[in-house]
């Protein structure tokens, strides 16, 4: 179960630079549709889980 979500160092790579740009523009909506472009879909708890950190973050909350 622990390769479930493995990713090749490309892919691993790609996902971090869409992070970076979303994270740099401060774009909910482009992080949700690269999240969904690398495999993690609505129904996926982590996929929650990033777009609450992500909000967080952006309202300078930290825990």
């Amino acid at each position: 179960m622990p390769d479930k979500y493995k990713y090749t160092r490309q892919e691993g790579a790609a996902l971090r630079r869409d992070l970076s740009r979303i994270f740099r523009n401060n774009d909910e909506r482009e992080l949700m549709q690269i999240l969904r472009k690398h495999g993690i879909k609505d129904e996926d708890p982590r996929f929650s889980e990033i777009v609450k950190l992500f909000r967080d973050l952006r309202a300078g909350k930290t825990s």
